[in-house]
């Protein structure tokens, strides 16, 4: 516990998050707006039937989250934010010889470690909370509630938040294992965002090759996730199964290798 208090107050303390928080919620703001307007501008376009014109009527909806997660695109800039957050945050506490001094205090590596580990999820979990709040307050404001009948929609709210969370965990786990790896703010950031950015290119260039390896492989990337949600909200309504639980199984894995790299990383190697 006195590790968790402490990361509290440093995260409380950080200039960093607090800039962090803004981008975030400024660029969800910004997202709500520019939907809106798209959806206003379209409004009267006949020819924008189809999947799109759903996408676009959904808009307005409290239960269009595919809106919210994959067109809108807010999971790019939770991404990249806490892809910085693992370079400064947790980087500059090895130049700073912050963790030397904590080890040399008595703490073990393990509380330090998963004090980290607690840090980059609680930052993670705030971003996406705070932009998809913003989101949705603003999308409400600027349209209106509307109403959907897709089932229970509370239900599908839940269930594509937290797939959604998982899906940013899973990247802020691969920041963090590269933060402990490289120990380099630049290296990090960039490195972060550079695996994030190819991982999107992938999913999208290889389903184009025609071979059934190779779209497997893009169906089961981390930043698939996005388009199954969206494709599952367009075709199924509903989520209450285990052919959408499975979505995150990649996001498990992820989490699952990356802590265990970043650990036995950080266990070996030493403090200076």
């Amino acid at each position: 516990m006195r590790t968790i208090s402490a990361e509290n107050y440093k995260m409380r303390k950080s200039a960093q998050l607090k800039i962090m928080t803004v981008i975030g919620a400024a660029f969800a703001l910004l997202m709500a707006f520019l939907l809106n307007y798209i959806q206003s501008m379209m409004a009267g376009v006949p020819e924008m039937g189809g999947q799109m014109g759903q996408a676009v009527d959904s808009l307005n909806y409290f239960s269009g989250l595919k809106a919210m997660f994959s067109i809108t695109q807010l999971s790019q800039i939770i991404t990249i934010l806490t892809a910085v957050f693992a370079g400064t945050y947790i980087v500059n506490e090895f130049d700073k010889g912050t963790v030397r001094n904590a080890l040399a205090s008595g703490m073990s590596r393990t509380s330090w470690f998963f004090g980290k580990v607690y840090a980059m999820a609680a930052v993670t979990v705030w971003l996406v909370v705070v932009t998809d709040l913003v989101f949705i307050l603003a999308g409400a404001a600027f349209a209106g509630w509307g109403a959907m009948d897709i089932g229970n929609i509370a239900g599908n709210f839940v269930l594509y938040f937290l797939m959604a969370l998982l899906q940013s965990l899973a990247y802020s786990s691969i920041f963090l294992v590269i933060a402990f790896v490289i120990r380099g703010v630049g290296g990090t950031v960039g490195l972060g965002i550079a695996i994030y950015l190819v991982e999107q290119l992938a999913a999208q260039i290889l389903p184009a090759l025609n071979n059934n390896f190779l779209t497997k492989v893009a169906n089961n990337l981390l930043y698939s996730i996005n388009a199954a949600m969206r494709t599952w909200f367009m075709n199924y309504g509903s989520v209450f199964n285990a052919d959408f639980a499975k979505l995150g199984i990649t996001g498990i894995i992820v989490i699952v290798v990356t802590l265990a790299i970043a650990f036995i990383t950080f266990q070996k190697r030493d403090v200076k």
